[in-house]
């Protein structure tokens, strides 16, 4: 085993390690459950500014949904730097995560 392996193994057994870890499970699911419910409240696109990002962690969520095709990012014209609404598939996530309705808890929690 290196000596990175090593090193990684300590870090990783912390706590604040454990915590980043959950939330990159978890903030992506808060996002794509926000922009949905959002999108089918008003249906239109969810500003940025209503998305309640928080540092590094929320933007990644975001570049994360965007990358998987999950959400579209627009620019937001006048009232924002961008919009956002879910794609069909993210719609068909958003949907799976409501029926495994633990984890929505979990992810909504955080909001």
């Amino acid at each position: 085993m290196s000596a990175i392996d090593d090193f990684a193994r300590l870090i990783e057994a912390t706590d604040v390690v454990k915590q980043i870890l959950n939330s990159l499970k978890e903030d992506p699911a808060r996002v794509l459950s926000r922009i949905c419910r959002e999108y089918e409240r008003t249906g239109i696109r969810v500003p940025d500014h209503n998305l309640e990002l928080y540092g590094f962690m929320g933007e990644a969520a975001v570049a994360a949904l965007v990358s998987a095709g999950l959400i579209r990012r627009q620019h937001g014209g006048r009232i924002s730097l961008y919009c956002y609404e879910p794609t069909a598939e993210g719609i068909k996530q958003y949907e799976k995560l409501k029926a495994d309705a633990s984890l929505l808890k979990q992810a909504q929690k955080r909001q």
